[in-house]
């Protein structure tokens, strides 16, 4: 039922974003009003897919051989999730979901200022913190709080926790296993969307990592 009704929304909205917005930039999924909603669905979801591909490939480079590499990566994760989340979200945000992404926003953008004697564990921990209550909050009101989802939700939780008594190397490692986590939950929402949508799936492919500066 919650499913069929988060479909259902997610379509409307597009179809009024398309109506409204007449002639909308190609980053919106609008093709200066060309196709209908349900096209448009179709590459709202190829979105998400894209970035969660390029978000898994930057995650396997984590954590950094050196300090502003690992910034340099966490900040690109950061800029990944800040696209991904609000597309699944669709264009109705609550209060609690936009001040989530103004903490990961924010997060990125300290994170790429930083001095090289800053210590960004703060930064870091306080953006991926915001990603788990998110998530959460996308689990509850898009896939009935799915039970796989919570179990895994449950899983990031504690990893999350456990960067408050980690530091340098160790809080490193456990910031990069957080954001593994938080991929494989973003690859099992998009599953869950295409398949609800009647897309056919494509076949998953592996990212080329980036290479190490």
């Amino acid at each position: 039922m919650t499913y069929s009704r988060t479909l259902a929304s997610f379509l409307l909205l597009t179809a009024a974003g398309l109506l409204s917005a007449g002639c909308a930039p190609v980053q919106k999924s609008c093709q200066c009003g060309k196709g209908s909603p349900a096209a448009d669905v179709s590459v709202r979801l190829e979105r998400i897919q894209n970035h969660v591909r390029i978000l898994n490939g930057i995650t396997w480079e984590l954590p950094g051989a050196t300090d502003p590499a690992n910034r340099a990566a966490v900040a690109a994760c950061f800029s990944e999730l800040t696209e991904i989340l609000p597309l699944i979200e669709g264009d109705e945000r609550s209060s609690e979901f936009r001040v989530g992404i103004r903490i990961l926003q924010d997060a990125r953008a300290q994170l790429t200022a930083a001095g090289p004697d800053q210590s960004v564990e703060p930064v870091i921990s306080s953006g991926l913190r915001a990603t788990e209550r998110l998530l959460r909050g996308l689990n509850r009101s898009h896939f009935d709080n799915d039970a796989a989802m919570t179990k895994q939700l449950d899983v990031l939780q504690k990893k999350v926790g456990e960067l408050d008594t980690s530091h340098d190397s160790m809080n490193r490692v456990y910031a990069a296993q957080t954001l593994r986590n938080t991929t494989s939950i973003l690859e099992q929402m998009s599953a869950s969307l295409m398949e609800r949508s009647g897309i056919e799936t494509k076949p998953a492919a592996k990212a080329d990592a980036p290479a190490r500066q």
